[in-house]
């Protein structure tokens, strides 16, 4: 096969699901305008479709453009057999069933016929590496792993992207916004975004971070949790205050507690439970590194007791500023003084 050919299939796997697309992006460049890369991809869901159709969409002809490209998500991944299976087969490698083993023949066959003008994607979530499907489509296809960035990888990353959109970060600012973010790359993008278009050109300082980022605050209310965890009553009530300074509503802050120890319970059941760990972040809606991470050690060095007693006192609070019995901030430093003294 000639290397014009391999360039022409690819398989994009992996959990950092954002430098995938990028990617999926710059091979859209290549069919030319916005207008007939639009014209001239298909993206689809295995699920959804049949080898036939997706072979159809594959020989189609380009539309006054010189390429199409043709995405199918989540084939390969379909194709591998249930956990169950391998367990009664009694064998820790994959063992791919006859109906899979057809398809793939098959799509080998579709990759050695794809005409000269057409780009075959399959983007797929992580593969294991010991995947027969990656070992026979190997040879045939540009593999791209994307894995989550992490440490200097993931601060280089934000220098770089900070540096390409026109406002440089300083080296301090770049690491508060890996330690509040992590590697969610979707979402740094956002508020990296944002830092740009507030700075306009200038420099992002870790001021700018603090002022702007959201999820400063998420790490203040984490901050106080764990003062509050610790019975310092001194500094909890200063981080509340600090929060309530900048602007923060009593209101909305008794909701980031009330929602930290309701999160903190379902983490705590999902943890007793053994549900599989890499599901904790869909389960609890958090899909940022630090907030999950905050979430699961506050679940694991509270008691269920404690966890209880909080819960019952922040509903007391709740219904004290609703019916007009207390003032909200005062109910609100009370019941930061009682969480403090449980055990």
């Amino acid at each position: 096969m000639s290397r014009a050919r391999l360039s022409m299939f690819y398989i994009l796997h992996g959990e950092d699901t954002f430098s995938r697309e990028e990617f999926i992006t710059q091979l859209q460049l290549a069919i030319g305008s916005p207008d007939a890369a639009q014209s001239n991809t298909t993206r689809v869901a295995w699920k959804d479709v049949s080898l036939a159709e997706v072979t159809q969409a594959c020989m189609t002809v380009p539309f006054l453009a010189e390429r199409r490209m043709v995405v199918v998500e989540g084939l390969l991944n379909s194709l591998i057999a249930t956990p169950r299976a391998r367990e009664r087969s009694g064998k820790s490698t994959i063992q791919p069933s006859s109906p899979s083993k057809s398809v793939v023949e098959s799509l080998k066959q579709l990759v050695n016929d794809l005409p000269s003008t057409t780009d075959l994607v399959l983007a797929e979530e992580a593969l294991r590496k010991n995947s027969p499907f990656v070992s026979e489509l190997g040879p045939l296809a540009q593999i791209r792993e994307f894995q989550p960035l992490r440490g200097a990888r993931l601060h280089q990353w934000i220098i770089q992207r900070s540096t390409s959109s026109g406002t440089p970060i300083t080296p301090g600012a770049g690491l508060l916004l890996a330690n509040l973010i992590g590697g969610d790359l979707r979402l740094l993008h956002n508020e990296i975004e944002k830092l740009v278009t507030y700075c306009h050109g200038g420099l992002i300082q870790e001021e700018h971070v603090n002022m702007l980022v959201t999820a400063v605050k998420e790490a203040s209310i984490f901050s106080a949790i764990d003062a509050i965890l610790e019975s310092k009553v001194a500094e909890s009530l200063q981080l509340i205050e600090r929060l309530l300074s900048e602007g923060t509503s009593v209101t909305h802050v008794f909701a980031m507690l009330a929602r930290q120890i309701r999160l903190a319970i379902i983490a705590q059941e999902l943890l007793e439970t053994r549900v599989d760990s890499r599901s904790f972040g869909k389960r609890l809606g958090l899909f940022s590194e630090y907030p999950l991470r905050k979430t699961l050690q506050q679940a694991r060095s509270l008691s269920a007791a404690r966890l209880r007693q909080s819960h019952a006192l922040l509903v007391a609070s709740d219904y004290s500023m609703k019916t007009g019995m207390s003032d909200e901030r005062l109910a609100l430093e009370t019941l930061v003084v009682q969480l403090c003294s449980l055990r």
